[in-house]
């Protein structure tokens, strides 16, 4: 992708009823992604540029994240979903001959110097996938769900922000950071000081990742309201690890519903009791859902 021009692959034009006569069906997550992503390219990396090698990450990370928005754009939400699934599981994953993970290469921060003889490949999971997985943290975190005509109105305006203020510059990702804290939300501010140097120290400077164990379960209570107890743990973590973890309850064909959020520090099994309004009984309860959370 170069300013104002893409090359695409001949491939990219066809449509899936040829692609299948060739025998190209394999090619479909390539083609659904990679296009958006180097399009993307237009306003991230080339209207918006990057600092260093630390911060190239605000290149392809939001060039990656930008590919998820179009794949919910025409699949919806599971499919926006499904990418972020198969991101985290790029983050976590050991590839053939590697000695190491690709999160245990390294941070973000690392940028090319993540890609080494013990894992040559990290850099593409770590850069690309991590740093829109950062992102769509930063997205969830920030929904106003009782804004149903467009719950990310407040993350659209934080990256009109961070795209205006930078327009021909080369920002850090201090200076993103900054954008950030300008337009965070409650959820996000979770110190005293309001500033969010606990996300970006733990995703864009670290490199744990929690594990999730939730035994959660609904009581009617009378009056369409349910009672919700039981216990989330989170592990694999250090002491100052925190994290605000998205409590959902799940109904029928597929529908589900945020209901509540538990903060958690460090390792920690913390008791939840929740009552709640809930329109008709759910199936089951748990959490992060919508990957509002990398996890393992």
């Amino acid at each position: 992708s170069w300013p104002s021009l893409i090359y695409m692959p001949y491939i990219a034009f066809l449509d899936g009823n040829v692609r299948n006569t060739l025998g190209l069906n394999g090619a479909k997550d390539f083609i659904d992604a990679v296009g958006p992503h180097e399009f993307a390219h237009q306003w991230w990396g080339h209207h918006v540029g990057w600092n260093s090698y630390r911060d190239q990450w605000l290149s392809e990370g939001l060039a990656e994240f930008t590919a998820g928005l179009v794949l919910q754009q025409n699949g919806g939400w599971p499919t926006y979903n499904d990418f972020f699934e198969k991101a985290r599981r790029h983050i976590l994953e050991t590839p053939r001959a590697a000695t190491i993970s690709n999160v245990e290469a390294g941070p973000i921060s690392q940028g090319y110097r993540l890609s080494t003889w013990r894992n040559g490949r990290a850099y593409d999971a770590i850069i690309y996938s991590k740093g829109a997985y950062v992102v769509h943290m930063l997205r969830m975190a920030m929904a106003d769900r009782a804004n149903q005509q467009n719950p990310d109105a407040r993350f659209a305006a934080m990256m009109t922000d961070f795209a205006t203020t930078w327009a021909g510059k080369n920002p850090s990702t201090a200076d993103f950071q900054r954008i950030v804290e300008k337009h965070a939300t409650p959820s996000l501010k979770i110190t005293q000081d309001g500033k969010l140097d606990w996300f970006f120290q733990q995703w864009v400077y670290g490199t744990a990742i929690p594990k999730y164990e939730a035994s959660l379960k609904a009581e009617s209570i009378g009056g369409g309201r349910y009672r919700v107890t039981g216990t989330i743990t989170q592990s694999m973590v250090d002491d100052n690890f925190v994290a605000v973890v998205p409590i959902y309850v799940n109904f029928d064909k597929g529908a589900m519903a945020q209901i509540a959020a538990a903060p958690l520090m460090g390792n920690i099994t913390r008791d939840v009791t929740v009552e709640v309004a809930l329109p008709r009984s759910p199936k089951s309860i748990s959490v992060n859902n919508n990957h509002d959370i990398l996890a393992r």
